[in-house]
């Protein structure tokens, strides 16, 4: 499918793997959300987070949204896009044990998967991500 050009909203959900006896076995996920928008624009990667953490988050490709979201065009070996515009509204508090860091791969992952018109499989997105993330236990 042809690359996205109106833009895109993914939402991703808190979640927590600290679920008692079934600590980093079990995991729930919470009705509290990130949420980012990608919109192909410009002349360069950009990224604008409101809400948590939007004082002490990279707002560059440091930021791990676009970071994994790069990582979907390289693995596809695809030529990335010369401008991406996101902008992140966070409700998931930083450093909580509710999966910020997670969310913030898995946005960028489904991100730029639907941008390109969702060549990755359901299931290739959840791997990606988990390998990106290093420890899925969110």
């Amino acid at each position: 499918m042809p690359e996205q050009h109106s833009p895109v909203t993914v939402r991703v959900p808190a979640s927590t793997g600290n679920v008692g006896p079934g600590f980093d076995v079990l995991g729930l996920a919470l009705d509290l959300w990130n949420s980012a928008r990608f919109t192909l624009a410009g002349d360069r990667w950009e990224i604008r987070v409101t809400g948590e953490g939007a004082d002490r988050l990279p707002s560059d490709e440091g930021n791990r949204v676009l970071w994994a979201a790069r990582q979907v065009w390289e693995t596809l070996r695809r030529v990335p896009p010369r401008g991406l515009q996101v902008q992140c509204e966070n409700h998931i508090p930083l450093q909580s044990g509710l999966g910020s860091s997670g969310t913030a791969v898995l946005l960028g992952v489904m991100g730029a998967n639907a941008v390109l018109g969702n060549p990755l499989t359901e299931a290739q997105v959840f791997a990606l991500a988990a390998a990106l993330e290093g420890h899925p236990d969110n």
